[in-house]
């Protein structure tokens, strides 16, 4: 008697709870999605159950680091199962890779995303998928990407693994390794199609997977490295957009048929996974089956007869029905099953399909009594349609075999039989074939026999394990990655680490390849480490410092353990004096710790003890010695350091980190040295002054020797003070024109300058003026606002620039500035000369404008340009170049002030060199009222005048006067009563310029003028170009 399609009575009941009680939304949780971070989630292949895919998500884990770019870095997993115990989802492959153009439109894309969007915390989010789960990783992005109603719609990318697909959704990275069979030799064998090509060639070796495609055992064992730089070469890619309070992923919409089909998959799987003697009967097309089933069931159940159940029955036949379309519109499947009371679903694939019917084979022999077969029933169908003819149907042949593998995704193959088998009836030519599992899989067995007694409590951390199981069985564990296989005689045995204090609960896992079944056993064990005390080290005290390569450390530990150490692979077994010592040889240069360990009877290991030392053979020197500001050396050629006095830094090398400091020694010719600094640094600041410096810096080395080195180890460089000083400054202009503005340098040194290094900067930022070119020795240097002939009409401007700012504007204020001469070399900047400050004199020290345009002049050179004392105005008597339009300048352009005060030198018998300003002198007699006497200048020039008086500037009498005419230097004897020197009186020597008039006549007027001045009868010289030296007789107290 012929039945209509079966299923259980569970799946009504579970079926119509759908439509009596509402499901209630996915609950997103409300937590913001955080643009700091990211999220890996990994995605597994086909025959991979849930506890194979954590492992897989750990062992990925376990490779990358907790951050990323300083973010934190999550690694979790959505998770790909495989319905009908793994044979839906062999299928599903085949149909995605060939007939669906990879794109997943099911019932687990919807779940993934419902998943993730519980899981997903950050917006940038990586899938890196295996196998055939990057089918859903590619669909999963397609629906993700650029939808924005999730966060992470524009920072989401996929990494692939053994793909079986034709692209990478985003075009994100790959791994393929030339020898993963599933997909060399099956996947890619499909005609018609292509796939992502290889792109690696894994080695495979003796124990590995011999297809080549398992996630942990082959791509994360051989290509570990190369795994995480792609992962991270990904993440970098990745840029959380500025979306605010959108989810990480939406949770997707879930329809009533999603609901139903999640509803058959909670009763299906099951009886998939634990049939024991039924048939699985499976036709091409299955896995849209479900989608089919759904919409019977929610267009209507027709009906529902004989609800009955027998307790013997200990099987299940499940029939998903193919898409067909036929020329007639009529498609018709029969399908035999082998065992009686066997629940069947089955689902219409379209409008053609009118009925399906099944016969059991208990059916089959009880057709005159059918109450001995009672059958539990739901139709789905249409209840108005005809008996259809029965159209001649050619099944394909789908052959499992060894197309699919354990491992294949990363879990276990199920064992799958093929048959065939053909009923006639009067309507039907041909039967379709489908795949007969008639037997079920043999028990997979395994025992943990040792440890013997799990109630001991095991004081290691490493513990091995052995059992039997069914032989050829591959044992895995819960708790770590070891596994093995079990001999022919069924033995096995492993070794498991790293077990932590306390209570810990190990499940043993037994494989067959091809067979569904797992053996499982699960242990509780204790751990309790004894405390392990660590050696004393007590040959020693740290830090140590070792001048040689060879040392022996000695201590004491606990009798009968064990000393080892992480430098050499000598230990050695303490006595019953508890005394240990290791020797150690051909120890390096520089900083070791080596680190001793006790290791007790069960390889129970202590913390370490360290013995911390440096072993220096060699004496530290300093090398390569230089002096940054030599870069902008002033000399011109630079055939030596010639910078301004203020600071130098000095750098150099080391040759051995063994030094405890250096010192730096100044010296003249390597001679006469004296320590100035010392730094245990390699580089220090040290200030300078007018002169030579000759420097060497001394290593000394942590035991207290210092380098003897005479070379290699020096610098030399001479410090000038004030080598280029402000002498002059025309602020207002002339009478051509107010801009007519210019600043004169002038060089005090017998050098060429170069004045690259240097620049002119105003407080206030303008003018600021980089300079550039060379300065003569004792010469003069013009900038110019603009060129020569803006300015005047017979002076050259040496640099021509627009006087402006840092920040705009240009030219000198007539209120006043303060300009300061700047040396940028080095590490540092150094002010070489400045003007007054402003409140020193109100604004300008000297100068004027309209109508006069008198310059600002520099008195003596040889002083600090910052005190106003030291400025005045031209004064008329020496003027030098005209305006553009011919007018005289009130000035001296490119040359000596008129203002400028010339040094003085004067001396005496038993004196060989010029006295000091005010220091105590005692001139020896040259007969009986002579004193052998010299005066002598380099800065005034011309007709000069020169006289020795008795007192102070302004307070004094004359005591001798004599013509030096145009000599810098001239001596004679005096004619001088001893008693004009007195011990303890103050005495000045003069020289003065005192031009010839008239031809050649001498100017006796400015001579009264000067003699006048110096004894206190007039208040002003008659013009600045004189120089004073005050000196005290006799012998300073």
């Amino acid at each position: 008697m012929k039945k209509y399609i079966l299923l259980e009575y569970k799946l009504f009941i579970f079926t119509i709870a759908i439509f009596l009680f509402p499901f209630f939304g996915y609950a997103q949780g409300a937590d913001k999605c955080l643009s700091e971070g990211y999220s890996v989630f990994a995605i597994n292949g086909v025959f991979t159950d849930e506890i194979d895919a954590i492992k897989n998500k750990d062992r990925l884990k376990s490779r990358l680091r907790a951050t990323h770019n300083n973010e934190p870095l999550i690694v979790d997993y959505l998770h790909n199962p495989s319905h009908l115990a793994g044979i839906g989802d062999g299928l599903k492959a085949l149909y995605q890779k060939v007939f669906d153009e990879e794109t997943v439109e099911d019932y687990d894309l919807v779940e993934m995303l419902q998943s993730a969007s519980e899981k997903v915390k950050t917006k940038k989010v990586l899938l890196v998928a295996h196998s055939q789960g990057n089918f859903y990783a590619n669909s999963f992005h397609d629906k993700v990407y650029g939808n924005q109603e999730n966060a992470s719609a524009n920072s989401i990318a996929v990494y692939s693994v053994a793909t079986p697909a034709s692209r990478v959704a985003g075009g994100g990275k790959w791994l393929t390794s030339s020898t993963d069979k599933v997909i060399s030799d099956f996947v890619a064998s499909v005609p018609f199609r292509k796939i992502m090509p290889a792109n690696t060639n894994i080695e495979l070796k003796e124990g590995d997977d011999k297809l080549g495609h398992n996630f942990s055992d082959v791509y994360i064992k051989y290509r570990a490295n190369q795994i995480v730089s792609d992962i991270k070469g990904s993440l970098d890619n990745l840029k959380a957009n500025n979306s605010e309070n959108l989810p990480c992923i939406a949770p997707p919409k879930l329809t009533t048929a999603h609901k139903v089909e999640g509803a058959i998959f909670a009763v299906v799987d099951p009886v998939a996974e634990t049939t024991l003697d039924g048939t699985l009967a499976v036709a091409s097309g299955v896995y849209g089956a479900t989608k089919n089933i759904a919409s019977a069931i929610g267009s209507g159940i027709q009906v529902v007869t004989n609800f009955a159940f027998s307790n013997s029955n200990s099987g299940a036949a499940v029939v998903l029905a193919t898409e067909n379309s036929s020329t007639n519109g009529q498609t018709q499947t029969q399908i035999k099953t082998t065992n009686q009371n066997t629940p069947v679903v089955i689902a219409e694939s379209n409008q053609t399909i009118q009925q399906t019917e099944v016969v059991s084979q208990g059916e089959a022999q009880n057709e005159g009594n059918p109450t001995e077969s009672v059958v539990n029933t739901i139709i789905a169908k249409e209840t108005t349609a005809p008996e259809p003819a029965v159209n001649n149907i050619s099944e394909p042949k789908i052959n499992f075999g060894s197309g699919f593998s354990p491992g294949f995704g990363g879990g276990s193959a199920p064992a799958v039989t093929q048959t065939q088998e053909q009923t006639q009836t009067s309507s039907v030519e041909e039967t379709l074939n489908v795949a007969d599992v008639s037997s079920e899989p043999e028990q997979v067995l395994i025992s943990v026999t040792s440890p013997v007694d799990f109630s001991q409590t095991f004081a290691t951390t490493t513990i091995i394990f052995s059992g039997t199981s069914t032989p050829g069985a591959v044992i895995s564990n819960s708790f770590s990655q070891a596994t093995t296989t079990s001999s022919g005689e069924g033995n096995w045995s492993f070794s498991v680490s790293l077990f932590p204090q306390g209570a810990s609960t190990i499940q043993f896992f037994a494989r067959v390849l091809g067979n569904e079944n797992i053996g499982q056993q699960e242990v509780t064990l204790t751990v309790d480490i004894p405390v392990v005390s660590p050696p004393a080290i007590t040959s020693h005290t740290f830090p140590l410092q070792l001048r040689e390569k060879s040392v022996t450390f000695s201590g004491t530990a606990t009798p009968g353990f064990t000393v080892t150490n992480n430098f050499n692979s000598v230990t050695t077994v303490i006595a019953s004096s508890t005394v240990w010592s290791i020797p150690f040889s051909d120890l390096p240069e520089g900083t070791t710790t080596i680190k001793f360990f006790v290791v007790d009877q069960n390889n129970n290991i202590s913390d370490s003890s360290d013995a911390v030392f440096n072993v220096y053979t060699v004496q530290p020197r300093a090398t390569g010695v230089s002096v940054a500001e030599c870069a902008y050396s002033l000399q011109s050629p630079p055939q030596s350091c010639f910078i301004p006095a203020g600071q130098a830094t000095i750098s150099w090398s080391v040759n051995t980190p063994n030094y405890s400091y250096f010192e730096i020694i100044k010296g003249t010719n390597l001679t006469g040295f004296s320590t100035i600094a010392t730094t245990s640094e390699t580089s220090v600041v040290v200030p300078t002054t007018e002169g030579p410096y000759d420097l060497k810096v001394v290593a000394v080395s942590i035991f207290g020797n210092s380098d003897l080195s005479t070379s290699g180890n020096t610098t030399y460089f001479t410090a000038s003070h004030m080598p280029i000083i402000i002498n002059e400054v025309a602020w207002a202009g002339n009478i051509a024109s107010p801009y007519a503005e210019w600043i004169e340098l002038k060089n005090r040194t017998i050098y060429s300058l170069n004045l690259s290094g240097l620049y002119i900067s105003a407080e206030d930022g303008t003018p600021h003026i980089p300079l550039s070119g060379t300065i003569p020795p004792n010469g003069y240097f013009l900038i110019g606002r603009g060129a020569s002939g803006d300015i005047f009409s017979d002076v050259v401007v040496d640099l021509a620039v627009p006087f402006s700012g840092l920040s705009g504007g240009a030219g000198l204020s007539n209120d006043g500035e303060v300009l300061s001469l700047i040396f940028g070399g080095g590490v540092s900047t150094s002010t070489v000369d400045q003007t007054p400050i402003l409140s020193e004199c109100g604004g300008w020290c000297g100068g004027g404008s309209s109508p006069d345009y008198k310059t600002m002049e520099r008195k003596p050179s040889d002083t600090i340009g910052s005190d106003k004392n030291n400025w005045g105005q031209n004064d008329g008597s020496y003027l030098t170049g005209h305006d553009k339009d011919g007018n005289a300048i009130n000035g001296t352009p490119k040359a000596r002030n008129s203002i400028s005060m010339g040094r003085v030198g004067f001396y005496c018998d038993s004196y060989t060199s010029s006295f000091l300003e005010n220091e105590y002198y005692t001139p020896a007699l040259s007969g009986s009222s002579y004193y052998n006497c010299r005066f002598l200048t380099d800065s005034l020039t011309g007709y000069k005048v020169a006289g020795l008086y008795r007192g102070v500037v302004g307070s004094s009498t004359s005591i001798y006067g004599l013509d030096m005419g145009t000599n810098s230097e001239y001596g004679q004897l005096f004619n001088i009563n001893p008693t004009n020197f007195v011990s303890g009186e103050n005495y000045f020597a003069v020289i003065y310029e005192n031009p010839l008039i008239n031809g050649g006549s001498v100017n006796i007027t400015e001579r009264i003028a000067f003699n006048n001045f110096f004894i206190g009868t007039s208040a002003t010289p008659p013009h600045q170009r004189y120089g004073v030296l005050n000196w005290v007789y006799g012998v300073a107290p």
